[in-house]
């Protein structure tokens, strides 16, 4: 039995470690025996939970504890690493890592100032033996050559349950704000106020560090909320709106189509991915920095969207179909290598 030591730093509730333990969950039903690495000690796969973080400075010391101690272990290991984040592999310029997992275009991230460092670390990252990505879109946005071509997408298991169903839409509009210009936090914020100011019941999860006046909107701005109040506001809603300008996938999309909810998205991958399955549950935007247009694009697409001609079946079948072919047409190609 093959060993493979999967780097998850602190084993921290994130999207991207969620998505991390579908991919070993992948790797056991091939055989593989899969220990976990938090960058400070090993955890059996069958034995380690994932476990919600406090932010703040001590968060992030902690957290770049974690990448050094991965980073050690994917210089010095015996067995074959998985290398979750660039910052995980830090040393990969040494002794690249035989997989790297790509989840995002994480070099993105950096402030201008230190962009070079940030790229140094991405460069050597993308030097493993074998990139598994999680989607085609982003494969096509880091741009390597020669490699085998991914295909659908890999999703939680989660995702394919019967979802929270309500016979009821009181809200237009469904939007979630979260911080950073690749979120399009700005605009989300602007986009929001302009459908509140033109009489749509418009809700907002606030999921960024920004204060907001909830006075001015009543009960239409919420704070962030445990994960079975998110879906249960979600399902009373007849749109969800996503105006990231990049993502590495984008769950929300996907959570919202899943939810018998219609889905207008900027062209991140999740929306790419469900404009492939689906014809009248998804819109995508053009590209647009004007609010003005953007509302525009918004109220017209609305109108011509209804994600009822599509039964509850059908959407998660469409999923299910997606995750099939990353896992028939990619996985399984890629991990003979």
């Amino acid at each position: 039995m093959q060993c493979l030591i999967v780097h998850v730093p602190r084993l921290s509730l994130s999207g991207g470690n969620i998505i991390t333990m579908e991919l070993c969950n992948e790797f056991i039903t091939k055989g593989y025996k899969v220990i976990l690495f938090d960058g400070f000690q090993f955890h059996l796969f069958e034995q380690a939970d994932l476990k919600k973080r406090n932010k703040g400075v001590l968060n992030t010391f902690l957290n770049l504890l974690a990448f050094i101690g991965c980073s050690f272990v994917s210089l010095f290991s015996m067995q074959k690493v998985i290398a979750t984040h660039h910052l995980t592999a830090m040393f990969s310029f040494v002794r690249p890592t035989y997989y790297a997992f790509v989840q995002d275009l994480e070099v993105d991230f950096y402030p201008n100032k230190i962009k070079r460092i940030g790229a140094f670390f991405w460069r050597n990252y993308l030097k493993s033996n074998v990139k598994i990505y999680t989607n085609r879109y982003l494969q096509l946005q880091v741009g390597l050559a020669g490699e085998a071509t991914c295909k659908g997408a890999i999703f939680t298991n989660e995702l394919l349950h019967p979802r929270v169903n309500t016979k009821f839409s009181d809200i237009d509009f469904f939007m979630v704000l979260r911080d950073g210009d690749y979120k399009g936090s700005g605009i989300t914020l602007s986009v929001f106020q302009e459908l509140y100011n033109k009489g749509y019941k418009v809700v907002l999860v606030n999921c960024s560090k920004q204060k907001l006046d909830r006075k001015e909107y009543e009960q239409n701005i919420y704070s962030s909320m445990a994960r079975s109040d998110f879906l249960s506001l979600l399902s009373r809603s007849k749109c969800f709106i996503c105006l990231s300008v990049w993502e590495g996938l984008g769950l929300p999309n996907i959570e919202a189509y899943l939810n018998g909810v219609a889905v207008i998205s900027t062209p991140i991958p999740s929306a790419n991915l469900l404009a492939s399955v689906s014809q009248t549950s998804i819109s995508l935007l053009e590209k647009e920095v004007n609010v003005s247009n953007i509302v525009y694009q918004i109220l017209e697409q609305y109108n011509c969207l209804d994600s009822t001609l599509e039964s509850s079946s059908t959407k998660v079948e469409n999923i299910k179909k997606l995750r099939d072919d990353w896992i028939q047409n990619y996985f399984n190609i890629i991990i003979r290598k």
